[in-house]
């Protein structure tokens, strides 16, 4: 099964709670299929209750899954750039929301999901499989599906954890990507490039039994910058060699470190894997708010002005 450069995440969470692996560790990311969407979180202490709950669900570790991202390319001309109207024409009824507001997002045949990056990288996620042969016919049949609908148009995925050919240019446009980028941008270029430039993939797996959780956390970010070096392949980037065996990892990097650092390292080997990732998940910066009232948009302002909001500061 092929993948770019950028190894991807080791999903902890019954339902599986993704985590993205970019050599630096694991992260976990809610997706359970049981998460209440419309419930607001109005304190941190329930914020608390509720990370612990979702990002680290534990049971028998049974399920992988994973996603896999990739740039897309003009067959012919690969640094030619790819608007949105032309992803939306090659992937017909499979188009995201965020492509196509009318578009009924079919899944693929074998149940993975298209989703596409801020610049226009393509995504399928799979369902979780009771058994990684299971993971892989199915992935490989999807991929070839997409590759089909992709070739019709005229259009390649890519191969390379990051664009070799163009410069970040941004093809889907969203408020939260908007956010994103602002975000970002106050720490330098190397936000858009992650955004716009950069493919992965992420590896999905089971928190495990509790008596599991710690060894597993530990080991989920003890094999990421081996699997780094291993994996690395992305040494270009918009036309030139960028003096990095993996220019993918050296733009997460310079992100933010707030969000890239390390959540686990031997140093703290002891701590519990749910505290750390808590603590973690309220220290980091404020990226966006869907809606605010008037009093809450005046206390994070003055809050802002002496120091930079957290998440753990909303409620």
């Amino acid at each position: 099964m092929h993948a770019p450069d950028g190894v991807g995440g080791w999903v902890y969470g019954g339902t599986v709670c993704r985590t993205r692996h970019n050599g630096e560790g694991a992260r976990p990311l809610a997706t359970s299929s049981d998460l209440d969407r419309s419930a607001i979180l109005r304190e941190s202490a329930a914020a608390v209750r509720h990370l612990a709950r979702i990002c680290f669900k534990t049971g028998p570790p049974t399920h992988t899954g994973v996603e896999l991202e990739w740039t897309v390319h003009d067959a012919a001309d690969p640094a030619r750039p790819v608007d949105a109207t032309r992803l939306r024409a090659a992937l017909g009824r499979h188009s995201p929301a965020t492509l196509d507001a009318t578009s009924p997002a079919e899944p693929l045949r074998h149940g993975g999901m298209v989703t596409l990056e801020p610049g226009g990288q393509l995504e399928i996620s799979t369902p979780p499989r009771p058994s990684v042969a299971a993971l892989i016919r199915a992935t490989e049949a999807d991929i070839a599906q997409v590759t089909d609908l992709l070739a019709a148009a005229g259009l390649i995925l890519g191969s390379s954890g990051i664009d070799p050919h163009r410069r970040p240019r941004p093809v889907v446009e969203t408020p939260r990507y908007r956010a994103m980028r602002g975000a970002f941008d106050r720490h330098g270029p190397a936000g858009r490039t992650m955004m716009y430039s950069t493919a992965g993939l992420q590896i999905c797996l089971d928190a495990g039994e509790p008596d599991q959780v710690a060894d597993r956390w530990a080991a989920a970010h003890a094999v990421g910058p081996p699997l780094l070096a291993v994996f690395a392949s992305a040494a270009r980037h918009a036309g030139r060699r960028t003096g990095w065996a993996s220019a993918r990892m050296a733009a997460w990097l310079a992100i933010d470190p707030a969000r890239t650092r390390p959540v686990w390292s031997p140093s703290r080997a002891g701590d519990d894997p749910t505290d750390t990732w808590i603590s973690y998940v309220l220290a980091a910066p404020l990226l966006c708010l869907r809606r605010l009232g008037r009093a809450a948009r005046s206390d994070l302002r003055r809050l802002a002005r002496r120091r930079a909001a957290t998440t753990a500061d909303h409620r």
